[in-house]
């Protein structure tokens, strides 16, 4: 499942950065910019994960205040994901040598945020057929 994710990415970030950027990546530049995505992505959501426990620790957050609240798990992934995607920024720019502009950072969000909602409605027609495949046959 890694390898499937990660050759996936490859891919997108290819298309992504042709289409948002008109920047050409090579499949090697595609997956240091996936590898380094996951990685700062992973880094932050265990470091925001550990302060977490830190605070909880401490006393300063209580642990049924954490558990039930939905709104800390959208600002941790928020920030997770800007940041994954601000690393996604600086590395192509950096490859191509290009300037990094206000106007391609929105460019860029928007193509990543249309690709990730086409991704989540393919995958949730996906898991549909499977479930109704499911109930049919068992």
């Amino acid at each position: 499942m890694v390898v499937i994710g990660i050759v996936t990415s490859v891919v997108l970030v290819r298309f992504s950065a042709r289409r948002s950027m008109g920047v050409e990546l090579t499949w090697g530049q595609s997956l240091k910019v996936v590898l380094w995505r996951g990685t700062v992505a992973l880094v932050l959501g265990f470091g925001l994960g550990k302060l977490v426990g830190w605070g909880i620790q401490s006393g300063v957050l209580s642990m049924s205040a954490v558990k039930g609240n939905a709104l800390l798990l959208v600002g941790v992934l928020g920030i997770c994901g800007l940041a994954s995607f601000a690393v996604y920024q600086w590395i192509v720019h950096r490859i191509t040598g290009r300037s990094i502009t206000l106007k391609t950072l929105v460019k860029g969000f928007v193509h990543e945020l249309g690709h990730l909602v086409a991704m989540l409605a393919f995958l949730f027609a996906l898991f549909l057929v499977v479930g109704v495949l499911y109930e049919l046959v068992g």
